[in-house]
């Protein structure tokens, strides 16, 4: 069940359990009631008592994921919490204390968890201790071993399983097939990148369109999550044959322009660069798909508004340039759930026999029906981490303490906080962050 990781000879001393631990009832853990701003206090949670197949863990860090906040700021239809409760799906801690049937692991070891949030108080794992069962549980020596932070490793495994879900369930590419990737920025789509450049069967070409930021081919081999995936003097197949453009650099100097009209021009260069025959897949992530709102001010004036009323030839949506680039049985692959798909949309989807797919990476983490999938997902990201398939960055991880800072968390993993460029490389600041207790 466990990876085959080897036991350092420092971790013998963490076998000794905190005195503070003996004969605690309580604990404290974070309770959030959603909203916007969602309300965040300190609880007092009662310490549980593992059972049979159960393991109790001090919990040490956490991650706060865009489930997470998303499930805080009451923003997740069809999964957000009624009332209050206790965030917190990925974790690292140490045990505590083992249930009679639970073997393979001892007390003092240091474990990567998995908790989906349920309904009541106890439900997350933003609290001091918890128990968890022991199947949901990694032990993260090998990954220590590995010379990074165990926070910095925390931060990282939860978007490299939504990448890895997404590559080998979603967009299934074949060795030769086309590939569009539209993102609002690069750290977007960066973990997805990872996974195509350490991808043994795929070698492009891929097509990477991004709304802000510069961007250029040269810039992606330096990127400090891809570097170390290249090796010194090599090049990857993959990125000698990516082609990036730039909506942002695109609409500098172009009065009256829209981000809309810049982006189709960029799929028709796209569809042109292919010959005329289209991408096989695109992946489109965080894309508002919906069509713009004609706008009117009539002011008062009952003529204009009649006028403004009348049916006017629809513009071309960004939906529809998208079918337009796809090739014969290409499909689209988006993660945004707005998207409003017309009669002529459905028509031009039928002619030319291509699909549209949903990825809601919030999904698989809160699906008690896709738990064992997403625990599979871990193990399989752990390990390629391990063997240095997969290379994580320190510099990429914004830390803050669970019960004094939570706020300051939630706005950077909102990127709303001024000055967190610092904690990141990227100019946007930054997209992982860890909470630590």
């Amino acid at each position: 069940r466990h990876l085959p990781w080897t036991i350092p000879p420092w971790s013998r001393q963490m076998s000794q359990r905190r005195p503070s631990d003996v004969g605690r009832t309580e604990d404290r853990g974070l309770q959030v009631i959603p909203g916007s701003p969602p309300r965040a206090s300190t609880v007092q949670v009662p310490r549980q008592s593992p059972s049979a197949e159960e393991v109790l863990l001090r919990v040490q860090a956490a991650a706060l994921t865009a489930t997470d906040v998303q499930l805080c700021q009451g923003t997740l239809p069809g999964w957000g919490q009624s009332g209050a409760f206790v965030p917190g799906i990925f974790f690292t801690g140490k045990v505590l204390s083992l249930g009679k049937f639970v073997h393979g692991l001892r007390v003092g070891e240091l474990v990567l968890g998995l908790r989906p949030p349920e309904a009541d108080c106890s439900g997350g794992c933003y609290c001091e201790t918890l128990c968890a069962h022991y199947s949901v549980l990694i032990p993260l020596e090998g990954l220590v071993e590995t010379k990074f932070q165990p926070t910095t490793i925390l931060a990282h495994v939860p978007p490299m399983i939504s990448a890895l879900l997404c590559v080998a369930s979603q967009l299934r590419l074949q060795p030769t097939q086309a590939l569009l990737l539209l993102a609002p920025r690069l750290e977007e789509a960066i973990f997805i990148l990872q996974r195509l450049v350490i991808s043994e069967s795929w070698c492009g070409p891929l097509y990477l369109v991004l709304l802000t930021g510069e961007l250029r081919e040269e810039n992606l081999e330096h990127h400090p999550m891809l570097q170390p995936l290249l090796g010194e003097g090599s090049t990857s197949t993959l990125l000698q044959n990516v082609r990036c453009f730039s909506v942002e650099d695109r609409l500098e100097g172009r009065r009256g322009a829209s981000t809309t009209t810049v982006l189709q021009q960029l799929l028709a260069e796209v569809q042109a660069h292919t010959g005329g025959v289209g991408v096989d897949a695109i992946l489109a992530l965080d894309m508002d798909l919906s069509p713009e709102e004609r706008a009117f001010d009539a002011a008062g004036d009952i003529d204009a508004a009649c006028v403004a009323l009348e049916p006017a030839p629809r513009q071309r949506s960004l939906l529809r340039s998208l079918i337009g680039a796809l090739a014969l049985g290409g499909r689209l692959v988006t993660s945004s759930g707005k998207m409003e798909m017309s009669p002529d949309d459905a028509q031009q989807l039928w002619a030319k026999e291509c699909s549209i797919s949903f990825f809601n990476p919030h999904c698989m983490p809160l699906s008690m029906l896709r738990h064992g999938e997403l625990l599979h997902a871990a193990t399989e990201v752990c390990s390629q981490i391990v063997s240095g398939e997969l290379c994580v960055a320190d510099s990429e991880v914004a830390q803050f303490y669970l019960f004094d800072q939570f706020q300051q968390a939630l706005d950077a993993a909102s990127h709303k906080l001024s000055g967190v460029r610092k904690y990141s490389s990227t100019a946007s600041g930054a997209q992982l962050v860890t909470l630590l207790l």
